[in-house]
């Protein structure tokens, strides 16, 4: 079997790791003939920690409906025979394209929507549509997975919990230290996304401050969003004097910077299941996070 990981980009985020997890895991499977991955629109720091044995293709895709990119990606899947197209997130379209000239490849579709909150108002029309041909969908969540059965019209629908790779730290990572002091340092690993809600986080941290002077927050995340969450939690946290609070943007050395944490926190509205709740627990960070998506089901008893 060849299996393709079909992903919008390489960007750091939950759907990006995700499908690089399956394609470096797939490219070592005794079953799995070849792994393949591509990123369609946008490449990302993710790409430099692709396995030397996954095949890579970047599309450079420009619009939805991008003729010379579906082109390039049609005779990719049937140069190399490909099987199974491994659809996350939004890519299930272009992956519903490609079957339609292709009509013997399996589309799995992996449903990575961060909202769960907000089922209510997703939009289905093509999704419905498109999902007639699926040959399972996979759900982050078990909201998910019951959208999925209640509204979409593929007969295999399964709950899989998100996972983490365990691997060491690649010879490309800076490995960077955390300001702050030892025992009082509080990490967030979320982009800066309005369902995030990094504005509650600065505030509750403004009061563990008052408390705990010696405390310190280190944020990770991209801000490259056209919303102004970063924008006004800098300003919040410069207009209330609140110190040590470090924006750290995007890095790739994730696990390192965990490493030298002291709690982790999430302080979102809307989730699905969150990777980054997944790598608090494998360095046994103890956790502190809202009650949203599957948080509850994965800290029952192992955080707050």
């Amino acid at each position: 079997m060849r299996v393709l990981q079909l992903v919008d980009s390489l960007e750091p985020g939950g759907a990006e790791r995700v499908a690089l997890g399956w394609a470096n895991f797939w490219a070592h499977h005794p079953q799995i003939e070849r792994s393949y991955l591509c990123a369609t629109r946008k490449e990302g720091g993710f790409k430099e920690l692709i396995d030397p044995q996954v095949e890579y293709l970047f599309l450079e895709k420009r619009s939805t409906l991008d003729w010379n990119a579906i082109g390039r990606l049609n005779r990719f899947v049937r140069n190399n025979k490909i099987g199974v197209i491994h659809a996350h997130s939004s890519s299930f379209f272009l992956a519903w394209l490609i079957k339609w000239r292709n009509p013997q490849i399996r589309i799995i579709w992996h449903d990575h929507f961060g909202r769960s909150q907000e089922l209510q108002d997703r939009p289905k029309k093509v999704l419905s549509f498109c999902s007639r041909h699926f040959h399972a969908i996979v759900a982050v969540n078990e909201s998910l997975r019951k959208w999925s059965e209640d509204k979409l019209r593929c007969p295999k629908v399964v709950y899989l919990p998100n996972g983490v790779q365990s691997g060491t730290a690649t010879a490309n990572e800076k490995n960077t230290l955390l300001e702050g002091s030892a025992g009082s340092r509080v990490i967030c690993v979320a982009n800066f996304r309005p369902q995030k809600d990094h504005q509650t986080l600065i505030q509750a941290f403004e009061l563990v401050k008052r408390e705990y002077p010696e405390s310190s927050l280190h944020l990770i995340g991209k801000s490259d969003y056209p919303d102004a969450t970063l924008s006004a939690v800098r300003e919040y946290a410069e207009h209330n004097n609140i110190g040590d609070v470090y924006f750290l943007g995007e890095q790739m050395d994730i696990k390192t910077l965990i490493g030298q944490a002291d709690i982790g926190v999430l302080s979102s509205y809307s989730e699905g299941l969150p990777i980054s709740l997944l790598e608090y627990g494998t360095v046994g960070l103890p956790v502190v996070a809202t009650a949203v998506g599957q948080i509850p089901q994965v800290l029952e008893g192992a955080g707050i």
